[in-house]
């Protein structure tokens, strides 16, 4: 875990696992079928509130991930929902066909998925989200 993300965690009293799935039931990913799935769940030890969701991974990883990969993944997607003006601004932002019925689709899903993980981090950390939105998670402290 980036030193960055741990003293996140700890100074926020978050907890971390996550279990191994066979499948993703969001749908959310064209996974290759070799693809490893995870559900994680973030939990504050203070109140107890919970996040959860799922965390998939392409056929060349071989250890189950940490809770700064995941954390940065749902704090990536929760900043790009966070920045979109709509869906259309974030079909834009990210090169989404719209022309084609399963382009339209797929940006809706992506974009649900996104808020997902927007609220989750919201109910999870309240006021603290906008700390969590300035981590560099590359950073080594």
């Amino acid at each position: 875990m980036s030193n960055t993300a741990n003293n996140f965690m700890k100074l926020h009293q978050l907890g971390f696992r996550v279990e191994r799935v066979s499948t993703r039931p969001d749908s959310l990913g064209d996974w290759q079928r070799d693809a490893r799935h995870w559900r994680f769940e973030f939990r504050t030890l203070s109140n107890d509130e919970v996040f959860a969701g799922y965390f998939s991974q392409g056929s060349a990883h071989s250890t189950e991930p940490t809770a700064a990969e995941v954390l940065e993944a749902c704090t990536m997607d929760a900043r790009s929902f966070d920045d979109a003006a709509d869906v259309l601004d974030f079909a834009h932002e990210f090169g989404y066909d719209l022309d084609m019925t399963e382009g339209v689709d797929r940006v809706r899903k992506v974009y649900a998925g996104c808020g997902e993980s927007f609220a989750g981090l919201s109910a999870l950390l309240g006021d603290n989200l906008a700390e969590l939105f300035c981590l560099d998670f590359d950073e080594e402290i």
